[in-house]
């Protein structure tokens, strides 16, 4: 096989596709094009009520769950805070995607901690991955919820199968807080309810 022989891969371009969009542009400028900067007013607003929507799930959480179990949640829910208020028409923050990955995470968490073992919990993460994104209903920080249930064994053994409810309650305030905030700033949310 002579060189003259040899594909021709374009191997710039394909590391080139690694600096993302606007790559002739600054960095700041860049972004500035994705999506426009709130007001400083806003972010503020965003912060304080996403505070206080956590709240009163913490403080029902450390009731119910005691305060050592509440952190094990405060991750992938303080993820959540995040895309429903900062980020209120993307399509991850949409009711749907909130409420129903942190339920189908938590679901295949408590069953890969039936399995046990490392590999079962991986497997949740992946297979709870391929459901979402089947369904077009993909949520990031439910992949925490998925570890959390997984490997969370007292929490389980505290209260169970519960955990899906309270997970699920918990999604469902977030929604439930950003709806109201939302709507009071005029800012359209949620995009939609269901996804068909």
């Amino acid at each position: 096989m002579k060189a003259s022989d040899t594909p021709n891969i374009p191997v710039k371009a394909y590391f080139a596709s690694f600096l993302g969009e606007g790559t002739n542009q600054p960095r700041w400028r860049a972004a500035k094009s994705f999506r426009k900067t709130p007001s400083i007013a806003q972010l503020i607003t965003s912060a304080v009520i996403c505070c206080l929507a956590l709240v009163p799930l913490a403080a029902l959480n450390s009731k119910i769950l005691r305060d050592q179990h509440w952190r094990a949640f405060a991750g992938p829910l303080g993820a959540s805070c995040f895309l429903v208020f900062a980020h209120p028409q993307a399509l991850l923050a949409q009711p749907p995607n909130v409420i129903l990955s942190h339920v189908i995470g938590a679901v295949f968490g408590l069953i890969a901690q039936e399995i046990t073992g490392w590999i079962a919990t991986i497997c949740a993460v992946g297979l709870t991955l391929f459901v979402l994104e089947l369904g077009r209903i993909g949520h990031p920080p439910s992949g925490g919820t998925v570890i959390v249930a997984a490997t969370n064994r007292e929490l389980k053994e505290l209260i169970g199968w519960k955990m899906v409810a309270v997970v699920a309650a918990g999604a469902t305030w977030l929604v439930l807080i950003s709806c109201v905030f939302h709507n009071m700033t005029k800012q359209k949310y949620p995009r939609y309810w269901w996804m068909f």
